[in-house]
């Protein structure tokens, strides 16, 4: 028995040696990627009826594809929030603090700043002025807030994604703006090696609406898959 003993107790204190190196194993070494998604109620997930949006939708299909990787997709996004409150909640802690830690970078904002500067938020006024104006402060915005991404993270990937149009079948008007918006964003971080841009305004065309959408501004679960599908057919993780 005790020459058992001795063989056995190494054994024993090996295993509980391994198995506290696992459960203390750094995020790192686990072989997981992180994810930050930062914007507004559509990374918020408002609409999906599991509250989650294209976050969850991404994460599942990502683990999905690449069984040998855990991909962990975090939501910051903030309901009726524009690029300007994105800009500022980038100095929260906790919030600087995922960025930082992050392995990708999803920033998805724009749509706030657009609607809030037409009439009756519904983008029917559209008056020129104020839009040009609008999308001046949203460029600029967003220039600052992938400087500041990439200050609190020197090596991450930033995918942006582009602006949809709520009402792709509701004329030419709303569409030509929201392509400006979109090339102009595209423009900005062109020569950025590191960005990414993805549009979705391809999304939506042809399909009846209340198939894919929740209200006349957010998609629903089927139009959140759509988005999910797109970043993963359009960027190599």
């Amino acid at each position: 028995m005790k020459k058992f003993n001795l063989i056995i107790l190494p054994i024993l204190v090996i295993i509980a040696g391994l198995a506290a190196y696992i459960l203390n194993k750094p995020e790192e070494e686990k072989n997981e990627k992180v994810i930050t998604a930062l914007g507004d109620s559509l990374t918020y997930g408002l609409g999906d009826s599991k509250g989650h949006g294209y976050v969850t939708s991404l994460q599942k299909k990502l683990n999905k594809e690449h069984p040998d990787q855990t991909y962990n997709v975090k939501s910051f996004g903030v309901v009726g929030q524009e690029s300007g409150g994105l800009l500022k909640r980038l100095s929260d802690p906790k919030v600087s603090k995922a960025v930082h830690n992050s392995d990708y970078i999803i920033v998805f904002i724009g749509t706030n700043d657009l609607v809030n500067s037409s009439k009756g938020n519904d983008l029917k006024g559209l008056p020129p002025r104020k839009l040009e104006e609008a999308k001046q402060n949203y460029l600029e915005n967003l220039d600052h807030i992938v400087d500041t991404v990439e200050q609190l993270n020197h090596d991450v990937p930033i995918i942006l994604l582009g602006l949809y149009n709520p009402y792709p079948n509701n004329g030419e008007k709303i569409e030509a703006y929201i392509d400006d918006w979109n090339q102009s964003a595209n423009q900005l971080v062109k020569d950025e090696m590191r960005i990414t841009f993805i549009s979705t305004n391809d999304l939506f065309k042809g399909k009846e609406k209340k198939d894919y959408f929740y209200d006349s501004l957010h998609v629903n679960d089927k139009g959140y898959d759509l988005i999910a599908e797109k970043i993963i057919n359009s960027y190599r993780f």
